[in-house]
């Protein structure tokens, strides 16, 4: 059970950090070239290109 424990906290930790460090990334005009029409809104639906 422990070692779960650790893994969540480093997945919630590791992802924090990327929203930080993407960020600080966007305000230097760095982007990741991701488009929001790329995300899919949940998992059950099936993205198109439309």
């Amino acid at each position: 059970m422990e070692i779960l424990t650790w893994a969540f906290l480093g997945g919630v930790f590791g992802s924090a950090l990327m929203d930080i460090t993407e960020t600080i990334a966007a305000m230097r005009g760095i982007t990741s070239w991701v488009n929001v029409q790329w995300v899919c809104p949940s998992p059950a639906i099936i993205c198109s290109e439309d």
